[in-house]
């Protein structure tokens, strides 16, 4: 026969009964019965003063949620009033009807399942699995500014919303209410060690540049490579577009169902699909000359350093073809503006790659639950994917 006790296993708690039900395990427990000392106020004798039942839940078990229902004594004394009662042990959650180690695990699962999936297994209700979540957020400290930090935004809850990353560890600092330089600023401010940031990560943002600059004077200013080779690949659309749109029917559904032979990188194409590719540029020049240019412009991140980068990208805008030019005019005033900040990548390639990960995670979460608000999906992330609450970022 098992020991209900060691089942439990909730020193120095001694189970009395055992009961298994067809949907709930109930545990009956009471504490040793120990002396229990003078009067907290008085320093008097207490006497004993009847008993009071509590009903605590506890991790599940055989799949079955659990309540823990305890009796502790009361006691009285006789010179001052006082009535307390007998404390409960430590492993109980002192402010809800709950073990801490529910708790925990309630904290632990809430980032990547439902509030009322966890609420059915554990007999919790979903404003409790809330309710927790929002503490443990509450309860971490302020961030410390990390060495690399990402700076972007993702649409969330019908918002564009800020996202502040830490590339170095990979985890989310936070997400913002909104993607205004106010509040990325005041976030920002909030955080330790400000001055230690050596590199930002943006997109092609102006607010976000001017942050850094005011923020973050002597970090590096690197604009993610992907925003800018998009460029290339925008040009090489809108031409396959120009074209597709003097074709006939047939070949224009064909057009369009291999754009991506013209997006792909040449050397990641199959025989199959150079011969498709081939045929197009061969049919139509121009299609050959921005597919050429496109594949060019990507080469420039082949490069060793900045300067070599820069010496790529000068012969590329050099070499254009003039009927491929005014595709990519969108692309090269890019280049003017922000040539120091995307020649920035070459120092230690460095990128934003991180945070759209990150973006990708967060997205994830709100997949995840119908209808959640923006709080909880930040709770959720933060929890998921934010740094362990003992630690900032580095």
């Amino acid at each position: 026969m098992f020991d209900a006790t060691d089942l439990l296993a909730l020193p120095p708690l001694l189970v009395t009964h055992f009961e298994e039900g067809a949907d709930l395990c109930t545990f009956h427990a009471e504490l040793p019965r120990l002396d229990p000392g003078p009067c907290p106020k008085c320093a008097g004798r207490l006497v004993g003063n009847g008993t009071r039942t509590n009903r605590h839940r506890d991790l599940p078990m055989r799949g079955k949620p659990v309540v823990l229902v305890t009796t502790r004594r009361r006691f009285l004394c006789r010179a001052c009033g006082c009535a307390p009662i007998e404390a409960l042990p430590e492993a109980f959650h002192p402010t809800r009807m709950m073990t801490r180690r529910l708790a925990a695990r309630i904290v632990a699962l809430a980032p990547s399942r439902t509030f009322r999936s966890i609420s059915v297994d554990f007999g919790v209700d979903e404003e409790s699995v809330a309710d927790l979540l929002a503490e443990a957020a509450a309860s971490r400290p302020p961030p410390r500014a990390p060495k690399r930090l990402g700076m972007d935004e993702t649409m969330l809850a019908g918002r564009m919303r800020g996202v502040l990353v830490d590339l170095g560890r990979q985890t989310l600092l936070d997400l913002l209410t909104d993607r205004k330089s106010a509040t990325f600023k005041a976030r920002l401010l909030e955080f330790d060690g400000l001055a230690e940031v050596e590199v930002v990560c943006i997109d092609m943002c102006g607010a976000y540049k001017s942050l850094a600059a005011d923020l973050m004077p002597g970090a590096r200013v690197v604009v993610d490579k992907w925003h800018v080779q998009k460029g290339a690949n925008l040009a090489m659309e809108c031409a396959r577009k120009s074209i597709r749109a003097d074709l006939p029917e047939g070949d224009r559904k064909l057009l369009m169902h291999q754009r991506h032979d013209f997006l792909r990188r040449a050397s990641r194409l199959d025989d199959e699909a150079r011969g498709r590719l081939g045929s197009w540029t061969t049919r139509f020049p121009l299609l050959g000359q921005v597919h050429a240019a496109k594949e060019s412009f990507f080469a420039i991140w082949d490069a060793s350093d900045a300067v070599a980068a820069k010496a790529a990208h000068d012969e590329w805008d050099g070499s254009l073809a003039k009927p491929a030019k005014p595709f990519f005019a969108g692309l090269r005033t890019s280049w003017r503006n922000w040539e120091p900040e995307i020649l920035a990548h070459f120092v230690d390639g460095a990128t934003n790659a991180g945070t759209e990960a990150m973006n990708g995670g967060i997205k994830s979460i709100n997949r995840g639950g119908n209808g959640h608000s923006f709080e909880t999906i930040r709770m959720k992330a933060l929890a998921r994917f934010g740094p362990p609450p003992s630690t900032g970022g580095q």
